[in-house]
């Protein structure tokens, strides 16, 4: 039952935010974050965790409505914050733990909902990209730059 009002809230919330943004258009970092954020949220209400009866069951809710709770916190501290992410001059202003925590755990978030959205082949992509983008630099000779280049 909590679920399914959690369900209906965030679809209302997403909708009217939506309708609020095509006659009020928002700055394009305060709307990414709101539609991954609540894009996240979403997933994890409509597809939760399907474990066995009793205790896991109630474990599995348990950190559906933890997840569920973090993605729409993300939000509010985003929608919160946006002047200062609008603001910040890149290498110069200070990266706040509060910046780091939000980064790690959104990611964390992220690739738990692809995984429950599409399935392990997506998150699997996405993981390989994503330690390529960190340790190519150390791969094999034949890997380290796959940047086009152009002969005259």
């Amino acid at each position: 039952m909590l679920l399914r009002v959690i369900q209906i809230g965030l679809s209302f919330t997403y909708v009217i935010y939506l309708l609020r943004h095509f006659f009020n258009p928002a700055s394009p970092l305060a709307a990414v974050t709101f539609h991954v954020y609540m894009a996240v949220a979403l997933v994890f209400a409509f597809n939760p965790l399907n474990w066995c009866a009793g205790l896991a069951r109630w474990l599995g809710r348990l950190i559906d409505l933890g997840a569920i709770a973090l993605s729409v916190s993300f939000v509010w501290i985003y929608h919160n914050e946006i002047r200062r992410l609008e603001r910040r001059l890149e290498m110069i202003d200070p990266i706040l733990p509060l910046d780091m925590f939000l980064h790690v755990a959104g990611l964390v978030l992220i690739f738990e909902a692809v995984r429950r959205a599409v399935g392990w082949s997506l998150l699997t992509v996405v993981l390989a990209f994503l330690a390529y983008a960190y340790f190519g630099a150390i791969s094999p000779v034949g890997w380290r730059s796959l940047a086009l280049r152009c002969r005259r």
